[in-house]
């Protein structure tokens, strides 16, 4: 009877028209993308090695996956580096797999790797950071607008490691 009268006090609670606190939103990140005229707004998405902030129109499952609100799915990904061979094996890696594709380009920086296939307008950016990479990949499914394909590199520039 006590936990009924409580939970009906506490639902009547409303406002006097005062200072009421609101209720916190979901966290939320902004990223200045480099080389774009705005900054990417949104979620912070992670796996636990790498975060990304992700456009408030993307979901996200969770488990650092999730869908664009163009429908094309979205990865994000981290692994550790111990030294400079494993950074190259996992960009040659990246080349063969995804940029052996046909049509497939690649633009590959000394820190950064990014695969774009012209099949599916899937865009893969792989960036180094000091002791890991992240990875965010988006797949579309046929020819990507070019604001769309810029948006998903924007996102991609916003990777960054998670702090230990």
């Amino acid at each position: 009877m006590a936990l009924l009268l409580a939970l009906t006090l506490a639902a009547c609670g409303g406002s006097d028209g005062g200072d009421d606190a609101t209720p916190t939103p979901a966290p939320t990140a902004t990223v200045a993308a480099p080389g774009t005229p705005a900054a990417i707004s949104g979620a912070l998405a992670s796996d636990g090695i790498c975060q990304v902030t992700i456009p408030d129109a993307w979901s996200d499952d969770g488990t650092a996956r999730g869908l664009t609100s163009t429908n094309a799915r979205w990865t994000l990904f981290g692994n550790l580096l111990a030294n400079d061979a494993e950074w190259r094996t996992a960009v040659e890696l990246l080349k063969t797999q995804q940029g052996g594709r046909p049509g497939a380009t690649v633009d590959e920086q000394p820190d950064r790797v990014t695969v774009t296939q012209a099949e599916n307008g899937a865009t893969v950016v792989r960036r180094r950071f000091a002791d890991r990479y992240c990875e965010l990949s988006v797949t579309g499914t046929g020819v990507v607008p070019d604001e769309t394909a810029a948006l998903w590199i924007a996102v991609a520039d916003g990777l960054a490691p998670v702090a230990p």
